[in-house]
């Protein structure tokens, strides 16, 4: 696995350890492992450090989590891991998805085929490689490929809602502090799930030889509105919320960066229903596997409360800008209220 030890690694190495295979896992963070039959390797996955891995090992399979916002570059390095394993799953994203179909299935039309906003289709730094790296492995000559198109996927690691995540509302969750949502979103079906969930469904389509060559969406296909999630997080955390205009939520409660207006206006604001029957088939999951968004926050979250680590990770210049906005926000908007 290269980048594996995060929000959806972290699951898929857990159940490949349990379905009896080895993981090695390549990944910048520092970590103990106790399973003799998981290896760890720190450091970055450049091209000498993999080299010298396929001179030792061969291997079976290779989950790649990388994000490669340069897909122009990206066919030497896929060309490598291709030649190197029996099946190399590609991580995109259900975000490569248009709204032009409903529930969304694997053949539905992509973002960058059908919108005509040349600044995003130049600019887009997520949704817009993954497609075009989807590409380069379909035309590859190569058959050995799975692609895999995760809905957004919440655990300890990346508690998120919307495009809000727990960089800002742990701290105020613990503050007992309202944090901000735009309204454009709140009757919109969310594409969300538990990691768990997706975890389980990658780790099955690894050495699975009908996944070949084949493109999955992985979720649960749940169809809560984001107003619902939200719901679920208050009865969940205690997390309370108000809902506003996008161009105020934009501007308070976000970096401010072009990418937060695209993830809104090119995914958040559209109804991502899906269809997750192929996935279902190929990894023969069965409906009562799953675990719901709620009973998924209730675990996650008390596993974030029970590691300060995580915690410390919402101490970022980022944290405390998009904090202060909002305090400031909520305050001068209760001062309002006062005097009406």
């Amino acid at each position: 696995m290269i980048g594996g030890t995060g929000t959806l690694g972290s699951y898929a190495a857990t159940e490949l350890l349990t379905m009896g295979y080895h993981v090695d896992c390549i990944a910048r963070r520092d970590m103990t492992v106790y399973n003799r039959n998981y290896t760890y390797i720190q450091g970055t996955a450049t091209d000498e450090l993999l080299c010298e891995l396929f001179e030792k090992n061969h291997y079976d399979c290779i989950v790649d989590f990388s994000e490669y916002p340069d897909w122009k570059s990206y066919p030497e390095r896929g060309e490598l891991l291709l030649k190197n394993t029996d099946q190399l799953i590609f991580l995109s994203s259900y975000r490569v998805y248009a709204d032009c179909q409903h529930p969304i299935t694997e053949d539905a039309p992509q973002i960058y085929k059908v919108v005509d906003d040349q600044g995003f289709l130049e600019q887009e730094t997520y949704a817009i490689p993954k497609s075009h790296e989807e590409d380069y492995l379909r035309s590859s000559g190569y058959h050995n490929w799975t692609i895999v198109r995760p809905v957004i996927s919440f655990s300890h690691f990346r508690f998120d809602l919307i495009t809000q995540s727990s960089m800002v509302m742990l701290p105020r969750i613990l503050q007992h502090k309202k944090v901000l949502l735009p309204e454009c979103c709140r009757d919109v079906v969310a594409g969300v799930c538990w990691a768990g969930n997706v975890g389980k469904m990658l780790a099955r389509l690894c050495c699975n030889e009908k996944a070949l060559g084949e493109a999955y969406t992985l979720g649960t296909g749940e169809k809560y509105t984001w107003g619902e999630v939200a719901d679920m997080y208050t009865e969940v955390t205690g997390l309370e919320f108000a809902w506003t205009d996008m161009e105020t939520y934009l501007s308070v409660a976000t970096r401010r960066r072009y990418m937060d207006r695209c993830i809104l206006l090119y995914d958040r604001i559209w109804d991502r229903t899906i269809d997750n029957s192929k996935v279902m088939e190929a990894t023969g999951m069965r409906s009562e596997e799953v675990v719901g968004i709620k009973e998924g926050l209730i675990r996650e979250f008390q596993m974030m409360m029970d590691r300060p680590d995580i915690y410390a990770r919402t101490d970022t210049d980022y944290a405390k800008e998009v904090n202060d906005r909002l305090d400031a926000y909520f305050a001068e908007n209760e001062m309002e209220c006062d005097k009406n």
